[in-house]
C-alpha cells in the first residue's frame, strides 16, 4: 500500500537506487553512493550558496511516496518568493500512480503560491536547468499533472584534448583568473575594456567521491559584448578556456544552451562538442501568473 512520508533514513538505500537509475543517464553518467545522497538532502536549497550568498532564507519541503521501505516516487522543494520550485524529483518507471500522488502532495502544499516550477539547477545534476526527457516516465506524469514546458536545453560536452587553436582576433589581449569560488573567468580586453567572458565553473563538491569527479569541468557562460560580435571572440574564449582547463588535468567539458541557439550549438560542434541528452524546465501554473517568469520573478530559474 503506498504511503505519503517525510525523508527518513531507512529509506536511504531505496532511494539512492532511485536516483542512479535516473542520473546514470545524464553524463558524467556516475554512481551515488547513499552518504551523497544524503548529502545532497541535507544541503537542499544550499547547493550553490557560494556562488548566490544573497539570496533570502528559503524553507525546504520534501515528500517520499513509498511502499514499505521502498521509495517509488520522491521530491524535495524550496519555496522562494511566491513560487515552489522542485530541487529534484524521481520516480519509478510504471509507477504512474506513485507519481500522481507525489505530486498531487506538492500542488497541495504549495497552495496559495502562484505556480510549481523546475526553474532551478537540478540538485542531483552538475548545474544544468530542468529535468532530461529522457526521464520520459516524469514528463508523462508531469504533464498529466498540468506542467507545461518553458524552456528546452542541451547538454554537449566534449574533451578538451586536442581543441583546435583559434587565433586572437585582432587588437585583443586574454586574461585568465580564479575567484574565491574556484570558478575560472578567462576574458578578452580591448584597451583595458572587457568585450568578453568564458566562465568554467568546478563540478559540484556531493559529486566529489565518484570516479573522475576531478576530470570534468562545466562552462557556466560564454557571452560577447554586443558592438564585439561576429569577430570569432566566443569561440576563441571559448577554445581558451577548453586549452587551460586541459593544463590543468581536466579531460571533459560540459556546456548547456538553449536547443533553439544554432549560432552557440555550432561554434560548440567546432571546437568537438557533441550533444547529449536535453533538459527542459516545466510550470504548473496555480493561479493567474505568467508561464515564462524572468531572473527577478524566480531567483530559481538560475539558482
Amino acid at each position: 500500500m503506498l504511503q505519503i512520508t517525510r525523508y527518513q533514513p531507512k529509506l536511504l538505500p531505496s532511494l539512492t537506487r532511485l536516483v542512479n537509475a535516473h542520473i546514470a543517464l545524464v553524463p558524467p553518467c556516475w554512481t551515488l553512493t547513499d552518504a551523497q545522497v544524503q548529502a545532497v538532502i541535507a544541503s537542499a536549497g544550499k547547493l550553490w550558496s557560494a556562488r548566490f550568498p544573497d539570496e533570502d532564507e528559503t524553507r525546504v519541503y520534501d515528500a517520499f511516496v513509498v511502499e514499505g521501505d521502498r521509495v517509488r516516487a520522491a521530491a524535495q522543494w524550496i519555496t522562494y518568493n511566491d513560487y515552489a520550485i522542485l530541487l529534484w524529483i524521481f520516480a519509478e518507471p510504471g509507477a504512474d500512480g506513485a507519481l500522481a500522488a507525489l505530486l498531487e502532495a506538492i500542488v497541495q502544499q504549495a497552495q496559495g503560491l502562484s505556480a510549481v516550477n523546475t526553474n532551478s539547477r537540478f540538485a542531483f545534476g552538475v548545474g544544468w536547468f530542468g529535468i532530461p526527457p529522457v526521464w520520459a516516465h516524469l514528463f508523462k506524469g508531469m504533464a498529466r499533472a498540468g506542467f507545461e514546458v518553458t524552456e528546452r536545453w542541451v547538454i554537449m560536452h566534449a574533451p578538451t584534448a586536442d581543441v583546435p587553436v583559434s587565433a586572437p582576433p585582432a587588437g585583443l589581449t586574454l586574461d585568465c583568473r580564479e575567484d574565491a569560488e574556484g570558478d575560472w573567468h578567462v576574458t578578452a580586453q580591448a584597451d583595458a575594456a572587457e568585450v568578453g567572458l568564458c566562465e568554467a565553473w568546478e563540478i559540484p563538491p556531493h559529486f566529489a567521491a565518484c570516479d573522475g569527479f576531478d576530470r570534468w569541468i562545466t562552462v557556466e557562460w560564454v557571452g560577447v559584448a554586443d558592438g564585439s560580435r561576429g569577430r570569432g571572440i566566443g569561440r576563441w574564449l571559448l577554445s581558451e578556456q577548453m586549452r587551460f582547463q586541459r593544463a590543468r588535468g581536466f579531460e571533459q567539458v560540459m556546456v548547456w544552451t538553449e536547443t533553439d541557439n544554432a549560432a552557440a550549438q555550432r561554434m560548440n560542434r567546432a571546437l568537438g562538442f557533441v550533444n547529449g541528452p536535453e533538459c527542459w524546465t516545466l510550470h504548473r501554473p496555480l493561479r493567474d501568473a505568467p508561464a515564462n517568469l524572468s531572473d527577478n520573478e524566480a531567483k530559481g530559474e538560475r539558482r
